[in-house]
């Protein structure tokens, strides 16, 4: 989110913050905005409130004065709203660390997993060529693609 998008969330919920303790609708706020030479109407006054729209420097002066308010109180976040930001931001923290927390249970018990599959393979005979077989293989893999095709030819000419 831009600084700007931020400061118009700020400003419209101080300017539903005011409207709520004066009293005030939506609908009531933009008729006493209409009168003061604002041509707001209720759905102006939601895009405010929700920070889809930002209030001009020349409207400022009537919407403070509307809400029996000053323009200072329009642009100052209070402290409940920085109290309940820092309590939706400690939520998310002990969310997260929940989540790594689960992450590392989840990662130990694949360790573990892990570990009981390779004693497993080192206690249990091995199913395919054992180290001797592989040695005795080595012998008899040719050791250049030269070789391989004189060894083809030697056998097609038997």
């Amino acid at each position: 989110m831009s600084e700007d998008q931020e400061n118009n969330r700020a400003v419209g919920r101080a300017v539903a913050r005011l409207r709520e303790e004066t009293g005030l609708s939506q609908s009531e706020l933009a008729q006493a905005l209409r009168s003061r030479g604002v041509p707001w109407t209720q759905g102006t006054l939601s895009r405010v409130e929700n920070g889809d729209r930002a209030v001009k420097l020349t409207e400022a002066p009537a919407l403070a004065s509307a809400l029996g308010s000053t323009i200072d109180q329009l642009l100052t976040t209070p402290v409940d709203d920085l109290n309940a930001t820092l309590v939706d931001v400690i939520n998310r923290l002990k969310a997260v660390d929940d989540m790594s927390d689960q992450v590392i249970r989840t990662l130990s018990q694949m360790r573990q997993e892990l570990r009981a599959i390779n004693i497993n393979l080192v206690l249990t005979p091995q199913l395919g060529p054992t180290a001797a077989d592989i040695d005795e293989m080595g012998n008899e893999v040719p050791a250049s693609a030269h070789e391989l095709s004189e060894g083809d030819a030697r056998k097609g000419a038997r």
